[in-house]
């Protein structure tokens, strides 16, 4: 979850870089974050960086809001990103990535993922009866009054729910859910403001500069919908970007281009 982000950033970087070693420099680590993926194999991040991805590319390729050959590098982006991927991916990667859509049921023998989704509504039945929450790790303190019997959980009965979502709802409460959905709403509709500034002037890279930084916001909500991330760095670092930027291209902007009234009623 934590370099999932990255790699939208370093796609952006790449494509707008006009130096050939920052261009390089760029795929080089978007290369060995790539194959951090693929080695860690957790499917959440890997949903994370497949779905960001797609996102920026479809704005590169379908916007109306275009920069010199932006659709034929779209596509050359495109076709070298899947071609790596396949040389990166290992047997044990996609049978981890294709379990997604296999484990649907829950197996009482073998912990699979849909073995979270028990978690997941046994955190809303703790929510019941504690809605403001059991502070830090209150849900594994609990999950076992909650967890239905015969669920395999593995090692131990108490286990973490796996989903930032119900991790805030059991650990703050239906107030502290709400307060972080409002953070993350907030933050998009500050980044689509930014976009239509900066569309309206005509800043085709500060534009596609905010498509990356909500594309990585999403990677990473993505991923720590199937793990515990309410209190990891890298979301509120993602949290201030979106902050920096409606700072630097709305605030400032809107304060630059208002006039000046001075003391004796010109302006200037």
């Amino acid at each position: 979850a934590a370099i999932a982000p990255s790699i939208v950033l370093c796609l952006y970087y790449f494509w707008t870089s006009k130096n050939k070693y920052a261009k390089a420099a760029f795929a080089v680590a978007g290369i060995f974050i790539a194959n951090a993926i693929v080695l860690i194999n957790s499917r959440g991040a890997f949903l994370g960086v497949a779905i960001s991805i797609l996102i920026f590319m479809y704005y590169m390729y379908f916007s109306s809001f275009q920069r010199k050959f932006q659709k034929l590098s779209a596509v050359f982006i495109t076709l070298a990103g899947i071609s790596g991927g396949l040389y990166l991916a290992d047997d044990a990667f996609i049978e981890r990535i294709y379990s997604i859509s296999s484990e649907t049921e829950v197996n009482e023998e073998q912990e699979s993922g849909a073995t979270r989704m028990v978690f997941w509504a046994a955190s809303v039945e703790m929510a019941k009866d504690y809605p403001f929450g059991k502070g830090f790790r209150g849900f594994n303190v609990y999950a076992h009054l909650y967890i239905p019997e015969g669920v395999n959980t593995g090692r131990k009965v108490n286990r973490t729910v796996h989903s930032t979502w119900f991790e805030a709802l059991s650990e703050i409460g239906y107030l502290g859910l709400f307060a972080l959905i409002m953070m993350l709403y907030y933050c998009a509709k500050t980044t689509q403001k930014c976009k239509s500034y900066l569309k309206k002037n005509n800043q085709v890279d500060q534009y596609f500069k905010i498509i990356a930084i909500q594309a990585s916001l999403i990677a990473f909500m993505i991923a720590m919908t199937f793990m515990n991330r309410l209190r990891a760095e890298i979301l509120y670092w993602c949290v201030l970007y979106t902050a920096i930027a409606y700072n630097i291209y709305v605030l400032k902007r809107h304060t630059e281009d208002e006039p000046v009234v001075t003391k004796l009623g010109s302006v200037r």
